[in-house]
């Protein structure tokens, strides 16, 4: 539901409180927030979803205060009329087992069933940091389609009602639907220079949002704004996470198709995902959180991020790196993606500490919320995770 500021409204449903008027928003928003309760702590992310035993074995390292339910929307819905709970239930066997509130996470983007509006697929390709990593075919409609919006809502409602009935908490969900491979808000939009190793060769993800998909940011807006309306419907008391790249997360067009390049680009970026944050902050008013899934050791958290969340009153949380993934590892604390350096415990703490109180915080954003980690550190940095998890849970 799309909740009209007092400025459009012409302030007509005021109150004056302690000689200050509030408008009917920012009232609804602080009455909101006395009673939905904040993630806090150190939660168990997982990338690897068969990875059950390193992650139960990670789950009982103390200090960790909870886990990601980390979910594929083509594993649950293979096809339209199937709702397989393979995946579900193993993560939520630990999750009861460890007493262990979830993070709700359902990915799109790749994991898109090829059954949700099949004519409207857009064969794109992603690349991680533009073509380190390896190269994943996507294929997915557009996040305008209507029959998208309504079969993501439809399996996000049920998959949260799933999880309840196996009596576990879930205490934040990730806003998803707008995803390349991960839970972070972006779309592909790679260039053949980034794609050229990927399957089927490369592919001009950009060239493919502008002809075929005829891209505009006022329909990214539009998508958006719808996902968070029917996360708002199906989660009305519980926090609500965007995970945000704040670089290159969107097709370089602009409101007339044409490409742009260089600091236009980057001015578009800013500018499409300010706009996005801010009506998700009125949809999801008093308990939308920004994250970053990126610390780095003797690095500051992302500015871009804080600044978004110090600018519209907003929480934050993180996810460390995962620059050793391709070791079974988690976090690196230097070096490059997929050939980064081992942490000490020292760096670790220092990684991790760069998220409890980020540079340039202000108000709800001057303390992260939580921070999410790897199982691999969980269990080589016992002694950090029980300090951060301190850290974080005794700032109330």
């Amino acid at each position: 539901m799309q909740r009209l500021s007092a400025t459009t409204i012409g302030c007509v449903a005021c109150v004056v409180l302690g000689g200050s008027t509030l408008s009917a928003m920012q009232t609804h928003a602080a009455a909101q927030r006395s009673h939905v309760v904040m993630p806090r702590g150190i939660y168990l992310y997982r990338e690897l979803l068969t990875n059950d035993a390193q992650f139960d074995q990670a789950l009982g390292v103390p200090g960790v205060d909870g886990m990601a339910l980390v979910l594929d929307w083509s594993a649950i819905q293979p096809s339209r009329d199937a709702f397989d709970t393979a995946t579900i239930d193993s993560q939520v066997t630990l999750a009861r087992q460890h007493k262990m509130p979830v993070e709700l996470v359902v990915r799109a983007g790749k994991s898109v069933p090829e059954w949700v509006a099949p004519q409207a697929h857009l064969k794109l390709a992603y690349a991680p940091h533009q073509g380190v990593g390896a190269c994943s075919p996507v294929s997915m409609p557009p996040p305008w389609n209507p029959n998208f919006q309504n079969a993501f809502a439809d399996v996000v409602k049920r998959t949260a009602e799933y999880v309840r009935a196996q009596h576990v908490e879930i205490a934040v969900v990730k806003l998803t639907g707008i995803n390349a491979t991960s839970e972070e808000l972006r779309l592909p939009a790679e260039t053949t220079d980034a794609t050229k190793d990927c399957p089927g060769g490369p592919v001009d993800d950009v060239k493919v949002w502008q002809t075929v998909a005829h891209y505009t940011p006022s329909k990214l807006r539009q998508a958006f704004g719808q996902l968070a309306a029917s996360f708002d419907r199906i989660f009305p008391d519980t926090p609500v996470t965007i995970a945000l790249i704040p670089g290159g997360a969107f097709p370089p067009i602009d409101e007339s198709q044409r490409i742009v390049s260089g600091k236009q680009a980057q001015a578009l970026n800013t500018q499409v995902l300010d706009s996005l944050v801010a009506g998700a902050a009125k949809s999801l008013a008093g308990r939308l959180i920004l994250q970053h899934d990126f610390l780095m050791y003797r690095q500051p958290a992302n500015p871009v991020v804080v600044d978004l969340a110090r600018a519209h009153d907003l929480h934050v949380a993180w996810q460390t790196n995962l620059w050793r993934g391709n070791a079974k590892e988690g976090a690196a604390c230097g070096g490059s993606p997929g050939n980064g350096t081992v942490c000490t415990d020292a760096q670790y703490l220092n990684l991790l500490e760069t998220g409890v109180h980020p540079a340039g915080g202000k108000g709800a954003s001057a303390q992260g919320l939580y921070i999410e980690v790897f199982p691999y550190d969980a269990l080589a940095h016992q002694s950090a995770i029980a300090k951060v998890h301190k850290d974080l849970t005794d700032q109330r």
